[in-house]
């Protein structure tokens, strides 16, 4: 029998209690500047960035929705699967590649079959692209500059011998200046065993330099390949990576699995 709208409303998992003890419903808000934002860019992408799109859009602002309402997303895949209006098995792979960008993190909890969502901060390190770095700010200051110290006169009488002009003074022979340090980023770690620092395509895979490396490694096992890819993937990034093999099977009417 389907349920009416006042029974669907009264679904627990659609309110929550706000911290003047009002019960709320939860709602999904997103904002209208995200059509301003047309992809996320990374360096652990193969192409270096993936389209912004309103199914990412969506289930980010999902996660992030859970907790400006004080609790934490533990949904399952398949409800999850209902937000994007994907598969579960598609629903997944998007959840890995926005943990990959940074949008997202997954923690294993005990005495938990799935894992806590969480959003991270949407920052301009996501939205500008590597060639075209924002222009940084400049501090107003209401301080006025102290004048400079004027020499004594005596100073001024004879030439100093090193402020006398010298061919050496010409740009040529002056030496370069000192390179500006620099904050590391993921480019200076070393390169991947299949070169470069790539690991994944757009749509989650791995790209098909690693796949060829693990398969050559595995004697063409590929769900070891995978493994081996997952494995070197998480020491190179610094966090669990879990990758499986893709398959186009529909689900039935299954038990949630957790993701």
């Amino acid at each position: 029998m389907a349920k009416t709208l006042a029974q669907i409303k009264a679904d627990p998992k659609y309110q929550y209690t706000d911290k003047d003890g009002v019960t709320r419903e939860r709602t999904l808000n997103i904002p209208h500047y995200f059509k301003e934002i047309p992809f996320i860019y990374s360096p652990h992408l193969e192409k270096g960035r993936v389209k912004f799109s309103a199914r990412m859009q969506k289930l980010y602002c999902y996660v992030a929705d859970w907790e400006k309402s004080g609790g934490v997303c533990y949904e399952e895949q398949s409800e999850l699967a209902k937000v994007c209006d994907l598969s579960r098995g598609k629903t997944n792979d998007l959840i890995e590649q926005m943990e990959l960008i940074g949008l997202i993190t997954r923690t294993k909890i005990p005495g938990r079959r799935n894992k806590e969502l969480r959003a991270l901060p949407l920052t301009d390190a996501h939205i500008t692209p590597p060639e075209a770095p924002t222009a940084q700010p400049v501090a107003a200051s209401d301080e006025v500059p102290a004048p400079e110290p004027v020499k004594a006169a005596e100073e001024h009488s004879v030439p100093d011998f090193d402020d006398l002009p010298f061919v050496w003074d010409a740009p040529e022979y002056l030496e370069p200046p000192a390179p500006t340090p620099t904050i590391p980023t993921q480019q200076d770690k070393p390169d991947l065993p299949w070169g470069g620092v790539a690991i994944f395509k757009p749509n989650g895979d791995p790209i098909d330099a690693a796949l060829k490396w693990a398969l050559t490694e595995t004697m063409g096992d590929e769900e070891a390949a995978y493994q081996l890819i997952s494995q070197t993937a998480t020491k190179h990034l610094g966090r669990e990576i879990i990758l499986t093999v893709s398959t186009n099977e529909t689900f039935g009417e299954f038990e949630d699995l957790p993701f």
